[in-house]
């Protein structure tokens, strides 16, 4: 998905050599977008996807997360939002994984 959303710029600095790059801060606070697309090939609101991103939290120390999803028409036109109640769901990931979880939706 990282290089997907990103294009060229995730040739630039891999996914990995951001989270190696994270994990030599001090605990941090991480932001977080959770999104799909109309074709069915982006998704980072998955199971799999999910779990994946919980493990680079951990390797990060992440102390705090912000999740949220798209507020606003996207650049990359087939980008949809992820339901709040997923982005609920996903921070309740979080909390068991013993970092504090915050998540920016609309309210319906």
């Amino acid at each position: 998905t990282y290089a997907r959303i990103n294009g060229v710029a995730a040739h630039v600095a891999s996914i990995e050599r951001i989270i190696d790059a994270l994990a030599t801060l001090p605990p941090i606070t991480v932001q977080a977008m959770f999104v799909t697309d109309t074709a069915g090939d982006i998704d980072n609101s998955t199971e799999g996807a999910v779990e994946d991103w919980l493990r680079a939290l951990e390797v990060v120390r992440a102390e705090r997360v912000h999740i949220y999803t798209l507020d606003r028409p996207p650049a990359l036109s087939s980008l949809r939002p992820v339901p709040a109640r997923r982005l609920r769901e996903i921070a309740g990931h979080v909390r068991l994984a013993g970092m504090i979880a915050e998540v920016f939706a609309k309210k319906k």
